[in-house]
């Protein structure tokens, strides 16, 4: 009688077959996933793929197949994109406290905008190398003593720091367009709201 766990499980027993040995099915399911995005959006910016989307799709899903199967590459590219999304959304908060605190300073465009960038890719390129020099240190791939002898509590502070300082320079620094605070009284008296 077939069943759908039955089938299910058949399912992951013939999906673990493609997963190389020594590599965990997680990491590289996900680091298939993701390469095969990237790399089947970039093959289609160029001319020679636009019109074959077949062949692109073959070469990415060849091309992603072999980055998977490396361990060293799905260590860093699934502790890699966790931190990408922490830090999106940490950018997105930013901007929001931001635009809170004042709403004008968007308006000619933010001048902060590299600032935060830089130090959104500092913060992401850190979190990855802390997450990752423990296991590949582990699996053999670096010694033991690479690495950056910070506290936790340092890295806290130093984000603090620059997060207070970002919000400062964001509001103090944007030029605020000059407002006519009269056109509430002239639209009262029927002069127009101009």
């Amino acid at each position: 009688m077939v069943t759908i766990s039955g089938i299910l499980s058949s399912m992951g027993k013939l999906l673990q077959g493609f997963v190389p040995i020594g590599i965990d099915p997680v990491y590289f399911w996900a680091t298939l996933l993701i390469s095969f995005g990237i790399i089947y959006l970039l093959l289609q910016l160029l001319p020679l793929f636009k019109e074959s989307r077949g062949i692109a799709f073959i070469v990415a899903a060849v091309i992603s197949y072999f980055v998977a199967s490396s361990a060293f590459a799905t260590i860093i590219i699934a502790k890699l994109f966790p931190n990408i999304g922490i830090a999106i959304m940490a950018i997105l908060g930013l901007l929001m406290v931001i635009a809170f605190l004042s709403p004008d300073a968007f308006e000619g465009g933010l001048r902060a905008a590299p600032f935060i960038a830089i130090v959104a890719f500092i913060i992401v390129i850190f979190l990855t190398y802390s997450a990752v020099a423990p296991e590949l240190s582990a699996a053999g791939y670096i010694s033991e003593g690479t690495g950056v002898s910070i506290s936790d509590d340092d890295v806290a502070m130093i984000m603090a720091a620059i997060i207070v300082i970002g919000i400062i320079w964001a509001i103090v620094g944007t030029k605020k367009p000059e407002k006519d605070y009269l056109k509430l009284p002239k639209w009262i008296f029927g002069k127009g709201w101009k």
